[in-house]
Formats: C-alpha cells, structure tokens, sequence
C-alpha cells in the first residue's frame, strides 16, 4: 500500500464502446483542466484492493474503486496530472467516469502510474493462482517458454473484456427471464378459461337485460298511447250531449214566453254520463226534444 499527497480537480464522464475514442475524450478533456483554478487537497491510497482518496481535513473517504472497477489510468508529467476512469457500481460498462488529480512533482505524476501496474500485476497473479489446477499446468508449460510479459495496458483490455462478457451473460439472463414470463402469461390457464366463461355469461345477461327493458319501454309507451286514445273517444260524446242540450234550450217555451204550447212538455231526462248505470244514452235524448219541439 502507497500513500501520496495530491489535489483533486475534477470528474467528467467518458462514454463509448471503443477503446481509442474513451482516450481521446479523456486527453481532449483534461488539456482544458490542464489551468483548473478549483482545487482540493487529497490523499491517494493506491493498494491491490483499488483507489481510495482521502481528506486529510477530517480523514473522510472522498471516493473509493476497486481494481475490478478501473478500466484505464494516465499521466501527463508535464503537468503533473494523473488521471483514471472508472465504472461506477451498477452502471453500464460503456459509461465510465475519469478522475482527474495533480500532483506536487512531474515524478510524483509517474510514480502513481506506476503503483496502480503493480497492482494491477499483483491482483493478475493472484487470479490466476486461484485458477484450477489444469491452467495452472498449463499456465507453467507456457512459462517455461520464453514469454514476454503483459503490459499495464494489456493487462486492463483483459479486464474489460471479461468485465464486457460477464455484462452481456447477466443481459442475456435478463431477456431470457423477462421471456419466459411473458410466456407464462400468454398461456391460457383452467381459472383464466373459467373466468373468460363467467365475463362471457355475465355479458349474455347484460344483454338480455337490456333487450328486456327495451321491451318493458315499448309496451309501456303503447299503454300510454291506448290511455289517451280511450279518453280522448270518453270526451268525444260529452262534447255531443252538451251542444244538443243548448240547441234544445234555445228551442224551449220558455225562450219565446209569447208562444203557447199546444202539446204538454216532457220533462227531459237528466244527463248523466253515459257509463253510468241506468242512464239513458245521449242519442234518445236527442230524439225525444226533437220529437216535442217539431
């Protein structure tokens, strides 16, 4: 574990699936951080367990990544920047964010570099010691071949690219999951099956309902026309026994006093209505004034 001073001047985020286009995003953004004016102490702890800052105001983490996380790391001694990009936990692996830092010397610069590739060396040994025993023989009849070692940027496009496989099995887990579900839903079932019946009938029965009630609305409007058609035919001749009662008064002996009757009256038959028990109909009226006064 190494402990360096240093000041901290910014994170920016980098994006993109190939290699070469993070790089120049990340040389492109740190020459105009190259005069950052906003900066804040930090102490750097570079050990095979990642990248821990630290204030050294009050000792609290400022930010923190495991070697697993970084993906790349560079420096520029002449401006004494020293910079890595890192994976946020449960992020994408092409959004990455580079954390940009300035050390007190151009050597100071370079040495971090150089701390985060023995890392990064150490942590590959011990992958690979952890490995099952046949890579393991395997891994010892390739050393004793001639063999160059890999580089601090062999070494990270490894880890990504295993990194990029393991995202892509936990997509492809996804979909398939996400799948199956979906099939699970679209197949029919005994209780959906039975429930499908019951909308079924209960639709049957809304309609059923319905056409009754039109029914019940219709017969119901041929009442009401029947009603008034039998009332209006009771008017009908009430209208007829009052005129002939007027024309029977006008006629009477007692309109024209000076006129003798020769034939005794008969008393006229009260009227009464024509429904009436014992009432006599209001076409015999009409006949018997007739018969007097003619």
């Amino acid at each position: 574990m190494s402990t360096m001073l240093g000041q901290y001047i910014g994170t920016f985020s980098v994006s993109g699936s190939d290699k070469e286009v993070r790089e120049r995003q990340m040389e492109a953004q740190l020459e105009h951080m190259r005069n950052a004016q906003e900066r804040r102490p930090v102490q750097l702890i570079i050990s095979a367990m990642g990248v821990k800052v630290i204030l050294p105001e009050n000792n609290n983490v400022f930010m923190e990544h495991s070697l697993k996380r970084i993906w790349y790391a560079t420096c520029d001694p002449d401006y004494r920047q020293f910079s890595f990009l890192a994976r946020e936990p449960k992020t994408s692996a092409e959004v990455q964010y580079c954390h940009a830092f300035v050390t007190h010397t151009a050597d100071q610069a370079e040495e971090l570099i150089s701390l985060i590739g023995e890392a990064f060396k150490s942590t590959y040994s011990e992958q690979k010691e952890k490995e099952p025993k046949v890579e393991q023989q395997q891994q010892q009849q390739q050393q004793q071949q001639p063999k160059k070692q890999p580089t601090f940027h062999e070494l990270i496009e490894q880890q990504v690219l295993q990194q990029q496989a393991k995202f892509r099995e936990i997509e492809q887990e996804a979909q398939t999951a996400l799948q199956q579900t979906l099939t699970q839903i679209a197949t029919p079932t005994p209780f959906s099956e039975r429930a499908q019946t019951r909308m079924e009938e209960r639709r049957r029965q809304s309609e059923d309902l319905s056409a009754a009630a039109s029914t019940i609305a219709a017969r119901r409007d041929w009442a009401k026309h029947e009603i008034q058609r039998v009332k209006h035919a009771q008017q009908s001749p009430d209208r007829g026994n009052s005129n002939s009662s007027n024309s029977s008064t006008s006629n009477s002996p007692a309109s024209n006093p000076n006129r003798r009757s020769e034939i005794p009256t008969r008393q006229s038959t009260p009227k009464t209505s024509p429904f009436k028990r014992n009432s006599v109909p209001p076409q015999v009226a009409d006949l018997s004034v007739k018969t007097v006064w003619l």
